[in-house]
């Protein structure tokens, strides 16, 4: 069974709010045949400012970095080579901003449920995993805090475990969700969490607002064929 540690300090989002996984056609094939979810390793993210005060020093001190200097600030908390995440985008509604920067053909994907839902299949996996989760936070001052010698002293202090849930403001549209496990698989840069219940997590299928009908005629064939009960449609996000 997994087993949500639900950390109390982490920043949550309410359970019943609605979250979305936006990819392409051969990822969404992937979850269905599979029945998993991906989880990638942070310290191996594209962003070099993922999980390092490198944000705080480029947004608040408006710093130079160079990206050798990057890694070095990567490298000062090496449990994140342990760390793996999946993540989501939290919204009421769709985002025309998401569908445009992760849809790479008209034939993108979005996948729509709540984290109750979300947190319901984790736990009900047998595989023996601890897991949380948390929304981020696009403040990189966060990093830093302030501690107090004996004598009286205050000292600035970075606050290295804050890095996996802050990013930069350029990126509050993701209003992204975090999903996260912890375990030493430093030959690895992901994990699918296998024999998940895909059916139960899935709500919604959204198909890109641009495909053609026969795009979206193919996705509900799909998910019938899968047993997947939540409708399949076509997004009208574009229209006016």
């Amino acid at each position: 069974m997994g087993t949500y540690i639900n950390d109390q300090r982490l920043k949550k989002p309410s359970v019943d709010e609605k979250i979305w996984r936006y990819m392409d056609f051969t990822k969404f094939i992937s979850i269905l045949h599979h029945k998993s979810l991906h989880f990638s390793r942070v310290d191996k993210f594209k962003d070099p400012y993922e999980a390092s005060i490198g944000s705080y020093l480029v947004e608040i001190e408006k710093r130079d970095i160079s990206k050798s200097g990057l890694r070095k600030l990567n490298e000062l908390h090496p449990h994140y080579q342990k760390v793996f995440v999946n993540c989501w985008h939290i919204n009421p509604f769709e985002s025309a901003a998401l569908w445009k920067v992760y849809m790479k053909s008209d034939e993108g994907i979005a996948i729509q449920t709540t984290v109750r839902r979300l947190v319901t299949v984790l736990e009900a996996s047998k595989n023996d995993l601890r897991f949380d989760l948390a929304s981020i936070e696009y403040d990189p001052s966060k990093l830093i805090g302030t501690t107090t010698t004996p004598n009286g002293d205050h000292h600035t202090v970075f606050k290295m475990n804050n890095a996996l849930f802050i990013k930069r403001p350029c990126f509050e549209y993701e209003n992204e969700l975090r999903v996260f496990v912890r375990f030493d698989k430093r030959e690895s840069t992901g994990y699918d969490w296998p024999g998940l219940d895909i059916n139960f997590l899935i709500e919604y299928i959204y198909v890109n607002p641009e495909a053609p009908q026969w795009i979206v005629s193919l996705i509900k064939d799909l998910a019938k064929s899968y047993k997947i009960k939540g409708k399949v449609l076509k997004s009208n996000i574009l229209r006016s």
